[in-house]
């Protein structure tokens, strides 16, 4: 987890235990509180790792299979 990822979870847990409000967290993150919202609703039902961004670990759209680059550098 990213250390901005990490940040949020710490603003995110005190909205859950009512501690700081949704604009209080939206302010300190530069978010909206609606984004808040479904950081929020995300803590909740996935833990700490559904803050995470949902594309990490997956291979890129844009990425060449290997025989092809295989090929290319053989050139």
């Amino acid at each position: 987890m990213s250390g901005s990822e990490r940040r949020r979870v710490h603003v995110i847990r005190p909205v859950l235990a009512t501690q700081l409000t949704q604009p209080e967290a939206g302010e300190t993150l530069g978010l909206t509180t609606r984004h808040i919202r479904r950081l929020r609703d995300r803590l909740q039902a996935e833990g700490d790792d559904g803050l995470a961004h949902p594309g990490r670990g997956q291979p890129s759209n844009r990425g060449k299979p290997v025989a092809f680059r295989r090929q290319v550098l053989a050139l």
